[in-house]
Parts: C-alpha cells; sequence; structure tokens
C-alpha cells in the first residue's frame, strides 16, 4: 500500500475520515504540518499529525498549503509535475500556459499600454508576482492610481510570507475582467479529476482593494465542470496525485481563471464543514470511478430541495479604516457569527487575508447579491485611532 502525506494538516479537517477515504482508494495516508502553525490555529484531531518542517520519512508528499508547496519545489517529494508547481507560484506562467492551449484569460499588460488605457477609461488590476490571498492586489483607473499601486505592490512583505518560504515579486499589470468570481477546489488522481467544492463569491473594493465579503457553496454546474477538467488537464499529468484551486471569474461570455494553486482553497473550513467533509467525499468518489468503492451518494451538490433556507454560505465581517477595535456590537445577518478579533485587536484598513477579518458568519442564504453591504463593512462605529510605533 503506497503510503501519501498530506502537507498541512492545519489547513483541513475531518483528518480520521479523510484517512480512511485514501484508505479505500489503495493508500495509507499520514498527515504532517509545519511545527510553527501551532502558534496560529487549532489544528483537528492532532494526535494524526506529525510535526516536522520538513518531510523526513518515505512517502509522496500531497500539499494542501502554500508552505508545504514550497517543500514540493524544494524536495521533489510530491507526484506533482513542475509545470503545475510553477504555476501556483506564477501568475504569468500559469495565465500564459492556458492561453497557449486555447483558453481565456487575463493578460499581462505593459505600463505604456495600461497609461494608454486610462485615456480610454479601462481599468487595470495590480497584482503581485507569485503571492497569494490577495496580498497587494488593487483595481486602478489612473497613471497616478496605477504607480502607488505598483509601489505598494512591491513592497509587500508579511510574516506568513517569510514562514511560507514565498516571495515578492515584480508587480504585474493585468487586464480587469469584469464579471461573477468563483472559486473551486478539484482532487487530482490517476488522470482522473473529482470536484471537492464550488463557490460564488461577492466581492467589494476596500480603497480599491478588491475583498471577499460574502462565499456560498454552490451547484457545479455543467459549464463549470467542463473548464475545470480541461484546465486541470493542461496542467497536470496522467500520473499525478494533486489537489487544486481556482479563482475564476464569468464575464458573461466565458469562464475566465485568473489565479492557481496546486492545493486546497483556506480560510473556509467552517463554511465546508456545512457540507460535511468535501475532502473526503471526493476522495471515496475517486475511488468509485475506479472501482474500489461504492460511494453511497457522497454528493459535493447541496440540493435546494434538501436545503430549503439556500445554500451554505459565509459573510466577512471587514474593516474599511485601519485601527483598533472599540467594540464588537455590529449588527449580524446569519444565525451563527463566530468573533476573530477582540476589542483592543489593530486591523489594516485593507483586508486581504483571512487574518483581517473581524468576524465571520454563517448561514444558509439564497442570493449574495442582496446581502447589505452596509452591515459588512465596518468603520468609525467600530473602529477607533491608533498610533504607528
Amino acid at each position: 500500500m503506497e503510503k501519501i502525506i498530506i502537507g498541512g494538516a492545519a489547513f483541513i479537517f475531518g483528518l480520521g475520515e479523510l484517512k480512511e477515504a485514501f484508505e479505500a482508494l489503495g493508500h495509507q495516508l499520514k498527515f504532517i504540518e509545519a511545527p510553527f502553525m501551532n502558534d496560529y490555529t487549532e489544528i483537528d484531531e492532532k494526535n494524526l499529525v506529525n510535526f516536522s518542517a520538513d518531510l523526513e520519512e518515505e512517502g509522496i508528499l500531497l500539499p494542501v498549503s502554500e508552505y508545504w508547496i514550497t517543500k514540493a519545489l524544494e524536495n521533489s517529494k510530491s507526484r506533482i509535475n513542475l509545470r503545475a508547481l510553477k504555476a501556483s507560484r506564477s501568475k504569468v506562467y500559469f495565465s500564459k500556459l492556458l492561453e497557449e492551449n486555447g483558453v481565456k484569460v487575463s493578460s499581462p499588460v505593459s505600463y505604456e499600454n495600461a497609461c494608454e488605457g486610462f485615456l480610454e477609461g479601462r481599468k487595470y488590476i495590480v497584482k503581485p508576482e507569485g503571492l497569494y490571498s490577495g496580498y497587494g492586489v488593487r483595481l486602478v483607473e489612473s497613471k497616478a492610481e496605477l504607480e502607488n499601486a505598483l509601489e505598494k505592490c512591491a513592497c509587500v512583505k508579511t510574516h506568513s510570507l517569510k514562514l511560507f518560504g514565498i516571495n515578492n515579486k515584480t508587480p504585474v499589470i493585468w487586464e480587469n475582467i469584469e464579471g461573477t468570481e468563483y472559486s473551486a477546489d478539484c482532487f487530482l488522481y490517476g488522470g482522473k479529476m473529482e470536484v471537492v467544492r464550488v463557490c460564488r463569491k461577492r466581492i467589494a473594493l476596500i480603497h480599491n482593494n478588491p475583498c471577499t465579503v460574502a462565499i456560498q457553496i454552490i451547484p457545479c454546474s455543467d459549464r463549470i465542470l467542463k473548464a475545470l477538467t480541461k484546465w486541470n488537464s493542461i496542467l497536470f499529468d496522467e500520473n499525478d496525485i494533486s489537489f487544486s484551486q481556482f479563482d475564476f471569474i464569468d464575464d458573461g461570455e466565458n469562464l475566465v481563471p485568473v489565479d492557481f494553486a496546486s492545493r486546497v482553497g483556506g480560510g473556509m473550513a467552517n463554511l465546508l464543514k456545512m457540507a460535511g467533509n468535501p475532502y473526503a467525499k471526493a476522495v471515496r468518489r475517486m475511488a468509485e470511478q475506479f472501482g474500489l468503492h461504492k460511494s453511497q451518494g457522497c454528493s459535493i451538490v447541496f440540493d435546494k430541495a434538501d436545503c430549503k433556507k439556500g445554500y451554505p454560505s459565509q459573510v466577512n465581517y471587514l474593516p474599511v479604516r485601519s485601527g483598533k477595535i472599540k467594540n464588537l456590537s455590529f449588527e449580524t445577518v446569519t444565525e451563527r457569527t463566530v468573533y476573530n478579533k477582540k476589542p483592543g485587536d489593530f486591523v489594516p484598513e485593507s483586508p486581504s487575508s483571512v487574518a483581517s477579518r473581524i468576524a465571520t458568519g454563517f448561514g444558509f442564504l439564497d442570493n449574495l447579491d442582496e446581502l447589505p453591504l452596509e452591515k459588512l463593512l465596518l468603520g468609525d462605529s467600530f473602529i477607533g485611532d491608533w498610533k504607528k510605533v
């Protein structure tokens, strides 16, 4: 029985159930996590996790976080081809690779062409090359905004980036694709694919920084399934064993992929738990594809007939100014709320990462566009002044 070692146990849940699912696929499964993650998050079923900064035992590394993608690039112990790993750390490479294979993408734009485009009323997105979680991303509409965004983008440095072994490379200017944004996780094994989850996002601009204010698990339509199948077939080889995570935009005509990583999406554990254990379900369905397991209806789809209140949804309460939290007396919009910050904690005015969320709410919703943004974007009433030391 070939051993698979999931790197990044802090970023998933239901480890025991996932272990059983991989056994159905014919693999022994173990978990590993970097010791420093104990300082940042609670880890489910810690008794199943080996804490080590590197993979020392024999086995196939299956990364589910950025730190372990770095290790996969360093030690060649994963079964993920270099093409997919490179695409995880270079948006330019990812975009070029898919475009060469007939996929509509958002293309890089030169500084000169962007300045000309502003005269025609065009907007652009500035992103750091190789980063994740929205760090440094800005929507720009003028030459002055572009220069300011490029300067700030080049200076993005965080403690997590250092821990994960990620370098901030040259900022890149991109075409701005307008439309509805989605994200999805997939599981690749033996030349086949299973969708783990598909989510629709609602995005709000906070000081020209696109931020996710809500995200919702939705059924995987035939159109989305066809796109995910094509993108994964370009990135992965038949012998690869990997998860894949895509961000993409529906511009009304095409599903346009804008980001990718050979891992699972983060910051959604409580949301995904509302759907059971999507990771284990996907692995069991994969085993069924190979005739090794009967899935017993391990569907990723939340059918409206079963969820009359709507689809599993998460809302993010975000700061719109820098400062220290004065109180948490804001009105909530879902049945359950988890407070991530407390009075006295500092929050930034451009909340681009999971760590910036003041609180998260969970419930069953129909239409994310009906959410009142004024209740999710928190300002002076809840955040006070601060002095930079």
